[in-house]
């Protein structure tokens, strides 16, 4: 026969639960200020910003006239965004900023004050688009008896003119220039003096048009 079966005790331990630190509630990200959004050379949408500590990205808002929204896209300060790239219809915008946070310690922050008004040229199909204006341009003495010329954007333009001016602002002379090109002095053909030089990007005449001239360059000496 079967022995009997004895009492079978469960010990069950207390279950210990320890409560770990209080974990922190994620912090809201301080509202961007400062934004700037403005038009550069009339292709490129500029962005900048006072910086916002634990930020990990920005997104920017972008609204009509009458505050519609109609674009949002992340950027980064100092961010130049072509207009084309927006898709954006001719017309004048304003945009607002965001700083994002982890999700985890951080939280998006308040959209910022809105920014001035800039405007996005209206490009009619089938017209010719006027080219850039070109920025950053050099012209100077190299190696005594060399004439350079170099310049920031556009660089994709078909050609470039130098237009090369005396210091009492007369046109003197004007010339086929290249990015980084050195021309002989001697065939300038100008006499010693001082003198400026501004920057034309040329267009095809079919798709593209002539730009507006650069600022002018640093003054340069030809002894």
């Amino acid at each position: 026969a079967d022995g009997p079966i004895g009492d079978i005790e469960l010990a069950i331990s207390d279950v210990k639960i320890e409560r770990v630190g209080e974990v922190p509630e994620p912090e809201k990200l301080p509202t961007p200020v400062g934004l700037v959004a403005s038009n550069m050379n009339d292709t490129t949408l500029y962005t900048a910003w006072a910086a916002v500590e634990n930020a990990v990205s920005y997104k920017l808002y972008i609204y009509t006239e009458a505050g519609e929204e109609v674009k949002t896209l992340t950027v980064t300060n100092g961010q130049n965004t072509p207009f084309e790239e927006l898709g954006l219809e001719g017309g004048n915008y304003y945009a607002k900023l965001q700083a994002i946070g982890d999700g985890v310690n951080y939280l998006d922050s308040d959209l910022s004050a809105p920014s001035a008004h800039f405007t996005v040229p209206t490009v009619n199909e089938g017209e010719p688009k006027k080219l850039a204006t070109p920025f950053g341009f050099v012209a100077e003495i190299y190696e005594v008896d060399k004439f350079r010329t170099a310049w920031g954007d556009p660089k994709d333009a078909p050609s470039y003119k130098a237009y090369i001016y005396s210091e009492d602002g007369t046109e003197v002379k004007v010339l086929t220039v290249t990015d980084g090109g050195l021309i002989p002095l001697s065939e300038l053909g100008l006499p010693a003096g001082s003198y400026y030089a501004k920057l034309q990007a040329v267009g095809d005449g079919v798709n593209t048009l002539d730009s507006d001239l650069s600022p002018q360059s640093g003054t340069f000496v030809i002894a």
